[in-house]
């Protein structure tokens, strides 16, 4: 409810923007690439699922995420010629778990969905404006049903979950004006907060996983 709020509130303080300001739209399409996971088991010690070592007695630690397109669109203000703000729901819909340890491979799909506030300041150099800015906002990272395969036909599987969490973000990139549209190629690192399973599973272990989610993204945008 928290991450609501806030959203909520940067988006009033978005529609009070000056009457002067310029609206833009803003649409891109890029490509997500997770850091380490540091996934593992809320409670190793009453249920361990993620082992270090043969003897089971270590925590494993899973941090392998394969990467997904992200695809978002939005609307902004140009407050100043170098001052702009705009909110942005983004998707992120192949994240893939894809670790695994000495005795078994896990795999799982993740979704993340994201709704953020930004601020961006514009330089200028010569025809192109380079820029630097920051986010934030919130985001819904869903977690498919985690399956830890043995080989040989036996597996075991972990409900999913979905968790909201507080996502921000730092940007930076160029812009290249065109007459009546702005081309716009960018970096983000964004932390989308935390994802986990369920607490319910086969072999009547319930202690449920939980890692976190942040990805070095490369865009390519418009804005109109």
């Amino acid at each position: 409810m928290g991450n609501v709020m806030i959203a909520a509130a940067m988006l009033g303080l978005l529609a009070a923007a000056p009457a002067h300001a310029q609206m833009y739209w803003r649409l891109e399409l890029g490509y997500s690439k997770p850091g380490d996971a540091d996934f593992k088991d809320n409670n190793f010690n009453d249920a361990g699922v993620i082992w270090a070592d043969p003897s089971g007695t270590q925590p494993g630690t899973l941090n392998k995420i394969d990467g997904s397109s992200v695809v978002g669109g939005g609307v902004g203000y140009r407050l100043t010629s170098s001052l702009r703000g705009d909110v942005m729901l983004a998707y992120r819909g192949f994240y893939s778990l894809n670790d695994k340890t000495f005795e078994a491979t896990y795999t799982a799909g993740i979704t993340s969905t994201t709704l953020m506030v930004n601020g961006y300041y514009d330089f200028t150099a010569g025809s192109v404006r380079p820029y630097i800015g920051a986010g934030i906002g919130w985001a819904r990272n869903e977690t498919d049903m985690l399956v830890q395969d043995f080989g040989f036909g036996f597996s075991n599987t972990f409900s999913g979950a979905t968790r909201d969490d507080t996502a921000v973000a730092l940007m930076a990139g160029i812009g290249v004006p065109y007459p009546g549209w702005t081309l716009d190629v960018g970096y983000r690192y964004i932390d989308l907060g935390k994802f986990e399973t369920g607490t319910a599973a086969a072999f009547g272990i319930s202690s449920g996983q939980t890692g976190r989610l942040r990805a070095h993204e490369l865009t390519l945008g418009a804005r109109f």
